[in-house]
């Protein structure tokens, strides 16, 4: 259960993007632990947002869009559906690829 977090910054981060031309958002989610969320378009731009005031923090690509996002509870991993139907789990400051022993840890 994350924290409350202000409407008007998660919109304005997808509406950051939306004006730039990057495509339909297609999922967002909010860390439960920081400041921070993850949206993902129709370009398959995966983006995580500084909260407060700092605009984009990080950006990776993917080959389709996505179709859903999670932080873990604890906030450090973020899983992504994808809509040809894979998932990936990722380190949630980086967006780096998690090791993939830690997916079959949870």
């Amino acid at each position: 259960q994350g924290r409350p977090v202000r409407r008007g910054a998660v919109l304005g981060a997808a509406r950051t993007s939306a004006a730039q031309g990057l495509g339909g958002l297609r999922a967002m989610a909010t860390s439960p632990t920081a400041d921070r969320c993850a949206s993902i378009g129709d370009d398959g731009a995966l983006r995580l947002w500084s909260l407060g005031g700092k605009g984009q923090l990080a950006l990776r690509r993917f080959a389709c869009g996505g179709s859903a996002l999670a932080f873990s509870p604890d906030g450090t991993r973020l899983l992504l559906g994808l809509e040809d139907g894979s998932v990936e789990l990722l380190e949630s400051a980086s967006l780096h690829t998690a090791h993939p022993a830690t997916f079959q840890a949870l």
